[in-house]
């Protein structure tokens, strides 16, 4: 799927759950994403950057922009660098995906297993 201006556009979602975690910072997140995207040619349209608890994402304004132009069709892929990114807990990753592969959305993991 491309834009009206042939463009496959793409959004970047990085999170962390605390200021202090370690594991991968947003930075090192985004940039591991940006090469993803653009090995598999995607323009990049928006950097979601977070620092959020994944059992309260439905009360995070940038998550509730994200799945706003998923459900909008704003863009057609978004980069994660892992999905447990995306939302830690099984059962909302679950919805998510399936929100995101009804709209049609690629998903891009840039480490673990595929969604």
């Amino acid at each position: 799927m491309t834009t009206t201006t042939g463009l496959k556009t793409a959004a970047i979602w990085a999170r962390v759950s605390t200021k202090s975690q370690d594991e991968i910072s947003p930075s090192s997140q985004i940039s591991r994403c940006k090469d993803l995207l653009e090995k598999k040619g995607y323009t990049l349209t928006k950097i979601f950057s977070v620092v959020y608890c994944s059992l309260e994402l439905d009360y995070c304004a940038e998550f509730q922009e994200l799945r706003n132009m998923v459900d909008t069709k704003q863009i057609q892929a978004i980069a994660v660098y892992n999905r447990d990114r995306l939302e830690a807990v099984p059962v909302q990753r679950i919805l998510f995906l399936a929100q995101l592969k009804k709209a049609g959305v690629e998903v891009l993991i840039f480490d673990g297993p595929p969604s």
